[in-house]
């Protein structure tokens, strides 16, 4: 013999409230650099982004918008690559 009852019988209920999925909360994020090419007045930053079990989220932006990002099992991997980033960009703030 087959059930052929709903699996959520409290579905049926009147006062039934269908559960909410939990909101994510805002990730914890931390500027390591910050600065003003002047040649073009780009505005470059970099912040790290725990993700918890996932690592830790090394973020470039450019003029307040996302950029590119890389991801480390840890933040002194994550915020070695972040210098490393910054020489970079500040090389390429001196160039011209």
């Amino acid at each position: 013999m087959s059930d052929t009852s709903p699996k959520g019988q409290n579905a049926l209920l009147a006062d039934h409230r269908a559960e909410t999925p939990s909101r994510h909360q805002p990730k914890p994020r931390e500027c390591v650099f910050e600065f003003v090419r002047e040649r073009d007045h780009t505005r470059w930053r970099c912040e790290l982004v725990d993700d918890g079990p996932y690592g830790i989220d090394a973020q470039i932006l450019r003029n307040e918008e996302f950029s590119y990002s890389c991801r480390f099992p840890s933040r002194p991997f994550a915020a070695a690559w972040a210098e490393l980033e910054r020489q970079i960009l500040e090389q390429s703030r001196n160039r011209e």
